[in-house]
C-alpha cells in the first residue's frame, strides 16, 4: 500500500505526480500547499473538480488510502 501511495503521489497522480506542486515532502511550493497532516478526506475536494489543475485526476477509494498513508510517512519523525 505504501509503495502505491509513494508511486502516484511522485510520479502518477495528475499525470506527473502530486509532488510536481506539493513538493516530494508534501510541504508545499508556489504551486501547491502544504498536505503534511491533512485529513484522509481533505483530496476529495479538490481532485475531480475543486481545483483546476486537478479536475482530471481520477484516483479510485483504494488509491486515495495509498496516498494517504504514504503522506503520513511523510510527517513522521
Amino acid at each position: 500500500m505504501l509503495a502505491l501511495g509513494k508511486e502516484i503521489f511522485t510520479v502518477t497522480g495528475g499525470g506527473s505526480g502530486c509532488a510536481k506542486c506539493h513538493g516530494f515532502d508534501a510541504q508545499g511550493t508556489k504551486d501547491g500547499p502544504n498536505i503534511i497532516g491533512s485529513s484522509k478526506s481533505a483530496p476529495s475536494g479538490p481532485i475531480g473538480g475543486g481545483v483546476l489543475d486537478m479536475a482530471n485526476v481520477k484516483l479510485s477509494s483504494d488509491e486515495l488510502e495509498a496516498v494517504y498513508r504514504y503522506l503520513t510517512t511523510l510527517s513522521s519523525p
